[in-house]
Formats: structure tokens, sequence, C-alpha cells
């Protein structure tokens, strides 16, 4: 059960663009080109204060359907 909820709360964590990079498998430069040319890339982006960020699981969705 504790695994459960370990798994599912790195889900939630948002990730700054570096660390969405990271969690995609590609260079934080190939990120950047995606989030510019992708919709569906700009609509899952959360932006607080200036700071974009994104969900570790819309990135998954983002991946399985891409």
């Amino acid at each position: 059960m504790v695994r459960k909820l370990e798994r599912k709360s790195n889900k939630q964590k948002l990730l700054n663009i570096t660390e969405a990079a990271k969690h995609c498998g590609v260079s934080p430069q190939t990120f950047w080109r995606w989030r510019k040319r992708n919709k569906n890339l700009q609509d899952i982006e959360l932006t607080a204060g200036g700071v974009v960020q994104f969900r570790a699981e819309d990135l998954d969705k983002f991946l399985k359907n891409k």
C-alpha cells in the first residue's frame, strides 16, 4: 500500500522544464521545441508566478499519445 501511495505522489509531483525533459528522456532544448510546436503539451503546462511546470502523469499521457 505504501508503494502505491509513493508512486501516485510521484505522478502528482510538479516538474520544471529541465526535470520534465529528463522525465521524457530528451534534452531540455528538445523539450522546448516540443513545447513550442505541440498544442497538447502547451495545454498541460501549469504556470505560477512565471514558472512553467508539468505533472509527471500529464507528461506520461502526452508521451503515450505522441
